[in-house]
């Protein structure tokens, strides 16, 4: 049975030995707008590959992890590493393969090879040249793996210094902002002296996530108070009630969510590649 966690907020996906040429930054940040996170994790200094893959499992234990076959990693065999990985069973990842367009029949082999005799449970992913090409590919090959699990959306996590200003009755009102994305914003309105009930609307509303600015209106949908907080989900809408942040709001807000979860995740990495996830 699909761990209910995965089904809800799907799985990250990690491009090892790949690099900017093979997958585009511009296709990460693209899938991110589809509800996908995917990063790559590069053979480098940092740490040796083996170690790094050890690493990524143990802080994202649900992960997909793509192999590029096509890179020649310092003591590694793609055939014999990946044949490893999948008979330890590690955590609940998936692995695949992932390598440039070859001829029909060298596809044909290798597919047969990695998925037949291998056993990769993600599967092989063939890339071809052209940015549009690669980001379709990427999209499909997660989609049937379900990286997105439910969400449509990813929610970034906002800083301690981010917040929510707006009117309620005349008088100020400001919350801190917790989490985000281009639909939805969850706010703790603990201290607030005016209890809003759910539908309230609210015009004008200026959010600051950390450091960026930008002004929407709102209706509260959902209210969860406790003794600790009084935690209010928002629904952003448009001037005419309509739902959704405008257009250039939402390319704004898209470019912060995807800085925020990417610098939260390869800080993570980056710590665990030099000794300090222990």
């Amino acid at each position: 049975m699909m761990n209910s966690n995965i089904e809800l907020f799907g799985r990250k996906t990690f491009f090892f030995a790949a690099d900017d040429v093979l997958i585009p930054g511009a296709c990460l940040e693209r899938l991110m707008k589809h509800g996908f996170e995917a990063y790559l994790v590069e053979d480098n200094a940092s740490a040796p590959l083996e170690d790094k893959v050890q690493s990524v499992i143990r802080l994202f234990p649900d992960a997909i992890l793509f192999f590029n076959i096509d890179a020649s990693v310092r003591g590694i065999n793609w055939n014999q590493f990946i044949r490893d990985l999948v008979a330890s069973g590690a955590g609940n990842v998936l692995v695949g393969v992932v390598y440039k367009k070859r001829s029909p029949e060298e596809d044909a082999r290798l597919k047969a090879f990695y998925e037949r005799e291998l056993r990769v449970t993600a599967g092989c992913l063939m890339l071809d040249s052209g940015e549009e090409g690669i980001f379709q590919s990427v999209r499909e090959v997660l989609a049937r793996n379900g990286a997105r699990g439910r969400r449509n959306l990813v929610r970034a996590d906002c800083d301690a210094n981010s917040s929510v200003t707006f009117k309620y009755n005349g008088a100020p009102c400001s919350a801190r902002l917790l989490d985000i994305n281009v639909t939805h914003f969850l706010c703790d309105m603990r201290g607030q002296v005016t209890p809003m009930p759910v539908f309230q609307k609210i015009k004008g509303a200026t959010l600051h996530i950390n450091d960026l600015d930008l002004q929407s209106n709102a209706v509260l949908i959902m209210k969860r108070q406790s003794v600790e907080s009084n935690l209010c989900i928002f629904m952003f809408i448009k001037e005419d009630d309509t739902p959704d942040l405008d257009r250039e709001s939402v390319i704004r807000l898209n470019k912060k969510i995807y800085e925020i979860v990417t610098n939260k995740n390869m800080s993570l990495l980056k710590s665990a590649f030099m000794g300090r996830d222990n």
